[in-house]
């Protein structure tokens, strides 16, 4: 999708912004996935922060691998992490090459009582207790994730 260009530093007025009107996370992510601006609203940047160091950057793997499907996709891309939240990412780009993304999230879509015990058991070799995911992270209902995909998408492009 080659889209407008665009320097990381020039977007973290709409990042910041998103993301305290909203309510939700957000990171600026280089091209390896790496971030280069966080915008913390909840208690789970610090689960996230937790889940990348115990699983060798897993976390910022996955930031990437959804930048890449966000071009690939027409702008815009919703995804679930390595711990079953939910995420969603508009590309960036400079001189035409992909150079990074902006990442929201996580959020859940599902509830507490939707989690296989298999799933708690996988949450549970990452983080000390996995019920602070299920009380520290945002529900939204799987249309309001669409919604706030398209608004970031909007928001990033439409400047």
């Amino acid at each position: 999708m080659a889209g407008k260009d665009y320097v990381i530093g020039d977007i973290k007025d709409i990042v910041n912004s998103y993301s305290v009107s909203t309510g939700v996370d957000m990171r600026i992510v280089d091209g390896t996935g790496e971030t280069a601006h966080l915008s913390c609203v909840s208690k789970a940047c610090s689960l996230c922060k937790t889940a990348n160091n115990k699983t060798d950057g897993k976390c910022d793997m996955t930031h990437h691998y959804g930048c890449i499907q966000a071009d690939r996709f027409g702008g815009k891309y919703v995804f679930f992490c390595h711990l079953g939240l939910t995420h969603w990412v508009t590309p960036l780009f400079n001189d035409g090459d992909l150079i990074g993304g902006v990442v929201a999230g996580p959020v859940m879509m599902s509830g507490h009582d939707d989690v296989t015990q298999e799933e708690y058991t996988h949450l549970g070799s990452i983080v000390d207790d996995p019920d602070t995911i299920h009380s520290s992270i945002t529900y939204r209902q799987p249309k309001e994730v669409d919604a706030l995909s398209q608004l970031l998408y909007f928001s990033v492009y439409n400047q």
